[in-house]
């Protein structure tokens, strides 16, 4: 019997000696541990949890509106240098439109052609100061093939046979799609051409056509170009912006595996020292039991 009550006393000393510190310890730690962990995801799921943002683009600025002065249209009527004068001069490149020809068939917008009453009176005005005895408005089409396959069949008809002013101011007005910017582009000629002497009115208005074409089409090439990396840029933003979802969406998720794993992990150290601590109050309360009986 002393053997028996001297072991028990023995192993009492070791559970409160060393089980229960141990315990502790390892409560403390784990439940330390667990605790930062479940702090730390509540931290990042807030984070997470906020919306990612889309970067905003920045629309392109439109170049200014073409046009063309009336000194402008001068010195391009001036006399041409002498030879030597000329090599002397900075030799400027051929713009790639003035030496590019249009398709024969090609039938710019001409007056006969627009339905806008302001933009057809405007044109009847222009007209008007180029006399009928002197120049040509209106341009004669013919029909006769133009252009034929290998076989011989005909793909084309119709072609220019005499080109009158109407097919130049045709190929300005064919660069612009709002009927208010071609009545812009008419104005201006008009306002060019009457300061025009009646005899140098026609050399007048083709040399304004072409600075008028030149400047029309290297704005609409900038802006070609502006378009083009305002779409890279706002599709690098796109994609920015799914990648920073997916991400805090993966954030938030995994948050929420880990405050689950910390909260499992503290419940299930409480609950281990909750069984070791139901397990000696039943021994104990088993002894007392033991003892009244035996009493």
């Amino acid at each position: 019997m002393n053997q028996k009550s001297g072991g028990k006393v023995a192993f009492d000393l070791l559970e409160k000696k060393f089980v229960f510190i141990v315990s502790r310890v390892f409560f403390w730690i784990l439940c330390g541990a667990a605790s930062l962990m479940l702090i730390a995801a509540i931290v990042v799921l807030l984070v997470n949890l906020v919306p990612a943002v889309k970067q905003k683009v920045a629309a392109p600025r439109t170049p200014a509106e073409a046009s063309v002065s009336m000194a402008e249209v001068e010195r391009a009527l001036a006399p041409t240098p002498p030879p030597e004068e000329r090599t002397a001069q900075t030799s400027r490149p051929e713009p790639a439109e003035s030496r590019t020809k249009l398709p024969e068939a090609t039938k710019p917008v001409a007056s006969r052609d627009t339905t806008d009453p302001v933009l057809r009176a405007k044109i009847d005005t222009l007209r008007a100061l180029f006399p009928a005895d002197k120049y040509k408005w209106e341009s004669v089409y013919g029909k006769r093939p133009a252009r034929t396959d290998y076989w011989g069949r005909v793909l084309e008809w119709e072609y220019p046979v005499s080109r009158g002013l109407e097919y130049t101011l045709g190929r300005v007005l064919s660069l612009y799609k709002e009927s208010s910017a071609r009545v812009k582009v008419v104005e201006e000629a008009t306002a060019i051409i009457a300061k025009t002497d009646v005899d140098k009115r026609g050399e007048a208005f083709l040399a304004y056509s072409e600075i008028r074409r030149d400047r029309e089409m290297e704005r609409q090439r900038q802006i070609d170009a502006l378009q083009s990396e305002y779409r890279v840029k706002q599709a690098n933003a796109e994609a920015r912006y799914a990648t920073e979802k997916a991400k805090k969406s993966s954030g938030a998720m995994g948050a929420l595996r880990y405050a689950g794993a910390a909260f499992t992990g503290i419940a299930l150290i409480g609950l281990f020292l909750c069984f070791l601590a139901v397990e000696r109050n039943t021994r104990m309360l088993q002894e007392v039991l033991e003892k009244e009986r035996t009493q």
